[in-house]
């Protein structure tokens, strides 16, 4: 009976520390505006393509929490890509939109992205801003131009993420709206050309706007 009495006391001084640390935890979801582009290094050619939507889904966690200042994490699930419109030359394109055909390619991520978060709060409503390092683990992904490269992707994409959010807090649960920036600084893909005179490099880049669920510890 001693054994289990010290053994629940232990297991509650846990959670009340991990509670000091732990300011909250939540949810969030919401769209992704995403787009890549082709840049040509030798030749000089840079082309972006349209954006595409897709879903963006995350656990997050405030840690540290000061006066004005804490540490947050999300992990969390997005679809990135691209939209492009290509001339239609043929009308035997089933999807077809008018003069041009929609071509659009996904590719899947696991986003880390731990940030540092400044805020300031007026009663319930607290304003924050974002900004951190990131890491994409590319899940699944649609094929990308040049398929004779298609095997030269990168598994993992650093980038970096910054936004900007809005809390109000209701008892112990905050709801939130933030949005986001997505930028890669490694490429999705980086090929010497066949023509041995050029090299393309592929980046990303993404605008995510979510709503989420936060509950506080303490």
């Amino acid at each position: 009976m001693k054994t289990k009495v010290l053994t629940f006391l232990f297991l509650l001084n846990i959670l009340y520390s991990s509670g000091q640390v732990v300011a909250n935890i939540g949810i969030k979801g919401g769209i992704s505006l995403a787009t890549m582009t082709y840049n040509y290094e030798t030749v000089g050619i840079v082309g972006t393509y349209d954006y595409k939507t897709g879903v963006y889904t995350a656990l997050t966690a405030e840690l540290f929490k000061g006066k004005f200042l804490s540490f947050t994490t999300d992990l969390g699930f997005v679809q990135k890509g691209m939209k492009q419109k290509i001339p239609v030359t043929s009308p035997e394109f089933p999807d077809g939109n008018g003069d041009y055909r929609i071509w659009k390619i996904t590719r899947n991520y696991v986003s880390f992205s731990p940030m540092l978060k400044g805020f300031y709060s007026f009663n319930k409503l607290t304003t924050y801003a974002l900004v951190g390092p990131r890491l994409d683990l590319t899940v699944t992904d649609s094929q990308l131009p040049y398929s004779t490269i298609q095997s030269k992707t990168h598994k993992f994409i650093l980038g970096f993420t910054y936004g900007a959010g809005a809390e109000y807090k209701i008892e112990k649960f905050g709801i939130l709206l933030e949005c986001m920036g997505h930028p890669n600084l490694t490429p999705i893909m980086a090929q010497q050309l066949s023509d041995g005179n050029s090299s393309l490099k592929v980046t990303g880049n993404a605008y995510i706007v979510t709503v989420g669920l936060k509950y506080y510890l303490n």
